[in-house]
């Protein structure tokens, strides 16, 4: 992203005891995004502003020599909801989003901290739809949470969170190589381990990349792991086509809960905009029959600035007989209401008009 300044003041103040070292730079970066959305599950339906993935963040760097700097990043959320929504509603600074310290050099990031898993760093930023309420991840990484053969609900979601508690590796651009590993620690003695890594190759036109995270099971659940696939091809500056398959195995720690899923995306540029698409298709997952899902999601971008846009959207999640796939009420994607979440058997659908200001960052030394 093109990055522009934002809160100059805050900055400056905030810039100044580290100013006095020529080998020090803090950053100060963030975006906003907001929307009017008209949500209905085919229970329960509403109007409302929403915030939409919007946060503020500080990195900051040291050099110990000239090989080696210490490192630190920190963001959170921040709402633009009044209260009576789910999330961060009602509170400027919501919770962390990512925070880590550690040392950078010619081995990459290597630090200590929380951090979007592997699952989520390979490619959220290739869904067109990314930060929305039609943000890919109300299908792709969950399992929309079935009903068994005695109507009890087995598995649930998800794998686009982040790991707390755990030692994180960024590796270095090699020659369009790079990668990202991550451990997260048990804390205590029955506690859950959780793992991930994920490598991506990409250039100017094309980008694949794969990842493999594990969610360690306590007591009798069963470990859960999430293998994705995904690739991206840009055909010059006119359209862009990205597609990803992926397989859960045991979702929720339920031993047998398989599924895989599809996802299939494609953005053109017109004017000074774009029109977007994307469409997921979750199989029947092997324990329980009729519970498969799907969302299509279709909208327009218009550019205000090289950081800003505006957009709308419709997007519409399909549940067969034993699914609950919904929408995600998140600070990720959308503040709305959490009574407006999927429900087994039924649809739901979503139009949203909003705008989104990405990227902006502010460097002072």
């Amino acid at each position: 992203m093109n990055k522009k300044l934002v809160a100059v003041a805050v900055a400056s103040a905030v810039a100044a005891p580290m100013a006095a070292s020529a080998d020090s730079s803090l950053t100060i970066y963030g975006g906003t995004g907001v929307a009017i959305e008209a949500i209905d599950n085919d229970v329960t339906d509403a109007l409302a502003v929403n915030s939409n993935h919007s946060a503020i963040g500080f990195e900051g760097s040291t050099d110990v020599n000239s090989s080696l700097a210490a490192v630190f990043h920190w963001d959170a959320f921040v709402s633009l909801d009044a209260p009576g929504g789910a999330g961060v509603a009602g509170g400027l600074i919501g919770g962390g989003r990512d925070g880590w310290a550690g040392v950078r050099g010619s081995f990459g990031t290597v630090a200590l901290g929380f951090q979007g898993r592997p699952w989520k760093t390979l490619s959220h930023a290739l869904d067109p739809f990314e930060g929305t309420i039609a943000d890919y991840s109300s299908v792709l990484g969950r399992v929309g949470q079935a009903l068994d053969e005695d109507g009890d609900p087995v598995g649930g979601d998800g794998f686009d969170t982040g790991i707390g508690n755990s030692i994180i590796w960024f590796g270095p651009n090699i020659n369009g190589f790079t990668w990202h590993i991550q451990y997260g620690a048990e804390e205590r003695e029955d506690g859950p381990n959780n793992f991930g890594l994920q490598g991506n190759y990409s250039n100017d036109q094309f980008l694949v990349g794969l990842s493999f995270d594990q969610n360690e099971g306590t007591g009798d659940a069963e470990d859960e792991t999430a293998i994705k696939l995904v690739g991206s091809v840009n055909f010059g500056s006119a359209f862009t086509l990205t597609g990803a398959f992926e397989s859960l195995t045991d979702a929720g720690g339920v031993d047998g809960f398989d599924r895989d899923a599809f996802w299939l995306a494609g953005t053109l540029n017109v004017g000074s905009g774009s029109i977007r698409a994307a469409v997921t298709i979750a199989d029947d997952n092997d324990l329980v029959d009729d519970s498969s899902g799907s969302q299509f999601s279709v909208g327009y971008f218009g550019n205000l600035t090289e950081n800003s846009h505006w957009y709308a959207i419709f997007s519409a999640i399909s549940n067969d007989d034993n699914s609950n796939y919904g929408f995600r009420s998140d600070p990720s994607t959308s503040n709305f209401d959490s009574s407006l979440t999927g429900v087994a058997d039924n649809d739901s659908t979503a139009i949203a008009v909003g705008i989104v200001s990405r990227g902006y960052e502010k460097e002072s030394q």
